[in-house]
């Protein structure tokens, strides 16, 4: 695991593979740019201190089923969006059980 709290993905980024950053503790937040267009399965799979999932896209990207499962129970990481685009991201079927989650980036608590 590389030693990092805040990471962001290069705008070049296209697709987040499968388990990408997969058993990473230390990562707290991560920022997508909106070049992101797919994010495959189990992407935080037991990321336990992720705090922070921030997307900078309007449209909201394609979301695998379980892309944002962490694999921990206590894990309630907040999902930062446009703040124009966050029913957008509500209504996105693989991210109903995070909606209470999603937040406009007007509420990121750096803001």
């Amino acid at each position: 695991c590389a030693d990092y709290s805040r990471f962001n993905i290069a705008s070049s980024v296209k697709k987040i593979a499968e388990k990408a950053f997969y058993n990473n503790e230390n990562i707290r937040t991560i920022s997508f740019p909106a070049s992101v267009t797919n994010l495959d399965t189990n992407v935080f799979y037991n990321c336990p201190n992720l705090q922070s999932v921030i997307f900078e896209g309007s449209t909201p990207p394609t979301f695998a089923s379980g892309t944002l499962h962490s694999g921990t129970t206590n894990n309630t990481f907040m999902i930062y969006v446009p703040d124009t685009a966050v029913n957008a991201y509500k209504a996105v079927a693989n991210l109903s059980a995070y909606k209470d989650r999603i937040l406009p980036m007007s509420e990121y608590p750096d803001n």
